[in-house]
């Protein structure tokens, strides 16, 4: 994972297949789950725009998700729910949705990445 103003890239295990991406965009800090997760990791992110997209990073045919910067400009925690990651790097073609993200995003300071699972 790399963050910096304005951007966040997170890697999955495999580039070929499809994963199955969550996005939640709260006010507040939202309760911590690790439960039925194999890596939960929390980053600061600083929106100097007032703003956040996903993107598939397909440059062809992709498609960017936005508006999870609820409070505009600022700084703002990312918490990164994985599982089945590792199984996707292991098969040599592992079949769409094998690794699963969920992605929540919410208003908060600090820029020390912290792992809660993993």
């Amino acid at each position: 994972m790399e963050v910096a103003p304005g951007s966040l890239v997170i890697m999955t295990g495999d580039e070929e297949s499809r994963a199955c991406v969550t996005f939640e965009a709260y006010r507040k800090a939202p309760p911590l789950r690790t439960r039925g997760w194999e890596q939960v990791v929390e980053v600061g992110y600083r929106s100097p725009a007032g703003s956040l997209a996903f993107s598939d990073g397909d440059d062809i045919d992709g498609r960017t998700f936005g508006g999870f910067t609820l409070a505009g400009k600022g700084s703002y925690r990312v918490r990164i729910h994985v599982r089945g990651r590792d199984r996707a790097i292991e098969e040599i073609v592992p079949p769409d949705g094998t690794e699963e993200y969920l992605i929540m995003i919410y208003p908060g300071t600090g820029e020390k990445a912290v792992v809660h699972r993993g």
